[in-house]
């Protein structure tokens, strides 16, 4: 692994800290924007507008709302592609209001995504104030209709669009966490279970009871599945809806869940198991359970010693920053299945994600973002090939 020039990213820092402000008003602004997945419309306008500020080529809104912009490259034969989505899981907040205070910006959406988005625009400024000029083209795509149901449409289609073009490389900006570094994505199914009492439920039956009831039933059966040790596997319970009011007995229930696996072939078998669970419970109970698929995903990746790793670890490392294997279910999972060479990285740290008090830590950012433009850099330069490009 070639080491980084630690010198030259610590003065690299200095500079982006120097710029640190017109970063942290683009993501305030990002985040202030509601974008809810499939009405992401004006957080990308906003970012097409920063677009057009810096005189990109080839802006454009194509049919699944991505926002595009090309930074031209002195030589221009070869194209980096660098993605961030638009899109957040936030519901019902017409106006989110970011607070900022001086070691944080707190406010919902600006660490998932605000604060890649940010990036994204600002990239074009901060190369003409830094004086960087990169012999490849650096195509900019603020992806919509990423989170849950939009099951990666936007990147999916940006990249049907334009599977003739050979990009060299691809990265995925993540506001959390700093030090991340994914290369490969996991197999993974995204479902819900629903869980409805019929009208003619026999309240008299051994074991009636109301959704509730039904919901622990059922979870605790899906956490009696017996999963491998290797390959690494997990089911992630994400949210369970049911009831309204303390003196009434809920009829229906929401469970979301996902099965996570680097082997499919495992996604699949205990996918087989939850359905006997919910057959058996829908026979023993007279209940009607239904479950219905929100996405899916099949494992794939680079490796560990692919240069692109070997330069990120190594840059992280210049900048004293603890590298944490992470394994994605986004935008990457789409770029590798198109064979790009491609990572996700984060650029800051922060907590209570998808909470409406999500919060960014401040100073890490200019540590991130040294992060990102040297990785591009070095991909530029020809550090990260690993294949013969034209």
């Amino acid at each position: 692994m070639k080491n980084a020039d630690r010198k030259k990213l610590k003065n690299m820092e200095a500079e982006i800290t120097a710029m640190r402000d017109i970063i942290l008003s683009n993501a305030v602004l990002f985040a202030e924007i509601p974008a809810p997945t499939h009405k992401e419309s004006k957080r990308i306008q906003f970012l097409i507008d920063r677009f057009q500020e810096a005189q990109l080529d080839n802006i454009s809104v194509d049919e699944a709302g991505n926002g595009l912009g090309l930074i031209p490259g002195t030589e221009g034969k070869n194209t980096i592609l660098m993605v961030a989505h638009a899109d957040t899981v936030m519901k019902g907040l017409h106006d989110p209001v970011m607070s900022l205070d001086a070691d944080r910006i707190t406010g919902p959406g600006i660490a998932k995504n605000s604060i890649g988005l940010s990036l994204l625009a600002t990239l074009p400024k901060l190369f003409e104030r830094m004086d960087i000029r990169l012999k490849d083209n650096i195509q900019l795509v603020g992806v919509t209709q990423s989170r849950g149901k939009g099951n990666l449409a936007g990147i999916n289609h940006f990249l049907d669009e334009h599977k003739r073009v050979l990009y060299r490389a691809g990265v995925c900006v993540e506001g959390v966490q700093l030090g991340r570094l994914s290369y490969s994505s996991i197999g993974m199914l995204r479902a819900k279970i629903f869980l409805d009492i019929p009208e003619d439920y026999d309240w008299s039956q051994t074991g009636a009871s109301g959704a509730i009831g039904h919901m622990n039933q059922l979870i605790s059966q899906l956490r009696g599945i017996r999963l491998p040790k290797e390959p690494k596997t997990n089911i992630v319970f994400g949210s369970l809806n049911c009831g309204t009011a303390y003196n009434t007995v809920p009829l229906q229930g929401i469970l979301r869940f996902e099965i996570q696996s680097n082997d499919f072939g495992v996604v699949t078998e205990i996918e087989e198991e939850v359905l006997e669970i919910l057959h058996s419970m829908e026979v023993e109970h007279g209940i009607q359970l239904r479950m219905k698929e929100i996405a899916r995903r099949s494992p794939g990746g680079i490796s560990f010693g692919h240069p692109l790793v070997k330069t990120v670890r190594s840059v992280l490392e210049a900048l004293e920053v603890d590298t944490r294997i992470d394994p994605s279910t986004g935008e990457l999972s789409a770029l590798l299945g198109a064979d790009i060479p491609s990572v996700t990285l984060g650029v800051s740290k922060g907590k209570k994600i998808h909470e409406t008090d999500e919060y960014l830590l401040i100073d890490p950012i200019c540590s991130g973002v040294t992060q990102i433009v040297s990785v591009l850099q070095n991909i530029d330069e020809g550090n990260c090939d690993d294949r013969e490009l034209d």
